[in-house]
């Protein structure tokens, strides 16, 4: 990120942070608080006292607190400002805060983006002489880790989905769900519209590295995920969201992740279940949401 400052590709400037965690966690982690704030504070990063200072005197706004649930709430009051906010992982820990925010989006023309590192993975090298045809399948793995505040697939499995995100033509289309917890770890399938399907195999001691079996029409190819550059791709990525661009990948598609997740537990409460994911919220019908339907096959 430093070489990416050098070479003049990091447009915008961090001026102001504030603190979202209540003063209660601030105390436990008071010694990481401070060697983190005399870090910024070293970079000439400010600390306001309050959000709505925060909020008075800046340009944009990262939502990047650690804790996925207060996400929605932060992005909307940057939102309402009028600002531009990128969100960290994950965008929410609801579907229909995630329906919300795309809603508010397309009616208050308000800017949000969202991605994960994993959607700018290093360029996969192309067999010119064993070419897989169009893709059918993938099978993907990487680790899970949990957290307090987000248990279950809520802290880091947005990775892994948007990993696979990331590898067919075209993102989208989901049809349905269905998750099991083996001794290994999580084991979770997709099914898409068009036919194609999805394996995600979530690493529970949270080591393993992201790796992916893509299977075409003619051949298969597997690869671990280079993630030499994916870093700087993404901060090259939100400044030029924050300079008027377009987001590299519209929050139409970050949202069926958090649909997917949500899904997932869902199926996991139920046995392993399919569970469909209708994605509403197209161009013709903005009063939609996202909905989940039980009990289908």
């Amino acid at each position: 990120m430093y070489a990416l400052h050098a070479q003049r590709q990091t447009p915008c400037l961090v001026t102001t942070c504030w603190d979202a965690r209540p003063p209660s966690a601030s105390r436990a982690f008071n010694a990481h608080s401070e060697s983190i704030e005399a870090s910024l504070r070293a970079l000439g990063i400010q600390f306001s006292s309050s959000l709505e200072e925060l909020l008075g005197s800046v340009d944009a706004v990262m939502v990047l607190t650690v804790d996925g649930k207060s996400h929605f709430d932060l992005a909307m009051n940057a939102l309402a400002r009028g600002l531009p906010a990128f969100i960290d992982k994950p965008l929410t820990c609801s579907g229909a805060q995630a329906a919300s925010l795309l809603r508010f989006t397309r009616t208050d023309n308000a800017r949000c983006y969202s991605a994960s590192a994993l959607r700018f993975i290093d360029k996969l090298s192309d067999d010119t002489n064993n070419p897989p045809g169009r893709l059918v399948s993938i099978e993907a793995s990487g680790p899970l880790q949990e957290i307090a505040s987000m248990p279950g697939l809520w802290y880091y499995a947005c990775h892994t989905f948007e990993l696979v995100d990331s590898l067919w033509p075209r993102a989208g289309g989901l049809r349905r769900i269905r998750a099991r917890l083996e001794e290994s770890g999580h084991q979770i399938e997709l099914e898409y519209h068009d036919g194609r399907t999805a394996v995600i195999g979530l690493d529970r001691a949270g080591t393993a590295p992201f790796t992916a079996i893509l299977r075409g029409e003619h051949s298969s190819f597997a690869f671990e995920a280079g993630l030499a550059s994916s870093y700087d791709r993404l901060v090259a990525s939100v400044c030029r969201f924050f300079a008027g661009s377009a987001p590299d990948f519209p929050l139409e598609t970050t949202a069926e992740t958090i649909m997917a997740i949500e899904c997932a537990h869902r199926s996991l409460e139920e046995g392993g279940a399919w569970v469909p994911l209708d994605q509403g919220l197209d161009s013709d019908s903005q009063n939609q949401g996202f909905s989940v339907r039980k009990n289908s096959t």
